[in-house]
């Protein structure tokens, strides 16, 4: 994540999803300028909507976490009109403060875990960098009931995974598919061709296997 930081202050100009990411993870070069842009919300609207055919409009979204990693994917999800976007974090602030930045984009609240109830919600994303330490985030098994959850995290099975499974999620989902299209919107970015990603999705997959 640093490394997305300074690729954001060395690109000349970026696209709407960098300036509201804070981040780069792909620069071109047109003329003098470098321009930065950030395809980890794209990357994960792609697989949501044309791997997974997921409809994000009029859905509950719920996010875990409020890091950079969210920051990332806000936009690209707001722009698809879900009814809400609410985010869920340790340290409540934080959530509020992030929420009430993407508030002109779409409809979004934050608060602490805590604050998380066995409400309704259609999606459960898990930002949180809890799976890279095999954590999982204290909250309320029983929203995930009927819910589709799909952790950022991607190469092995996940605590956040297995806790979906064990609470009757419809759809439990890691973040490889994210990962495959966030590269290729990075390749289109470059050379204006849009590369087949299914193949190489279930190729890793298999390879994991």
């Amino acid at each position: 994540m640093p490394f997305k930081i300074d690729a954001f202050n060395l690109a000349t100009k970026h696209s709407i999803n960098a300036q509201t990411a804070g981040a780069v993870n792909t620069i071109k070069v047109d003329g003098d300028a470098l321009i930065g842009e950030n395809t980890d919300g794209i990357g994960l609207l792609n697989d949501l909507t044309k791997n997974l055919e997921i409809d994000l409009q009029n859905k509950i979204v719920l996010i875990l976490g409020a890091g950079g990693a969210t920051r990332g994917i806000l936009l690209p999800l707001l722009q698809q009109q879900p009814a809400r976007v609410m985010i869920a974090n340790r340290t409540a602030s934080k959530a509020t403060q992030l929420a009430k930045a993407f508030k002109p984009y779409g409809e979004t609240c934050g608060f602490g875990l805590e604050k998380i109830k066995n409400d309704l919600v259609d999606i459960i994303i898990n930002a949180t960098s809890a799976s890279l330490d095999g954590q999982m985030p204290n909250i309320a098994t029983g929203i995930a009931n009927n819910a589709i959850c799909y952790d950022l995290m991607y190469g092995k099975q996940t605590p956040f995974m297995d806790w979906a499974q064990d609470n009757n999620a419809s759809m439990v989902v890691d973040g490889l598919g994210m990962l495959v299209e966030q590269a290729a919107s990075a390749f289109e970015f470059w050379t204006g061709k849009q590369p087949e990603t299914q193949a190489v999705i279930e190729a890793i997959r298999a390879l994991n296997d």
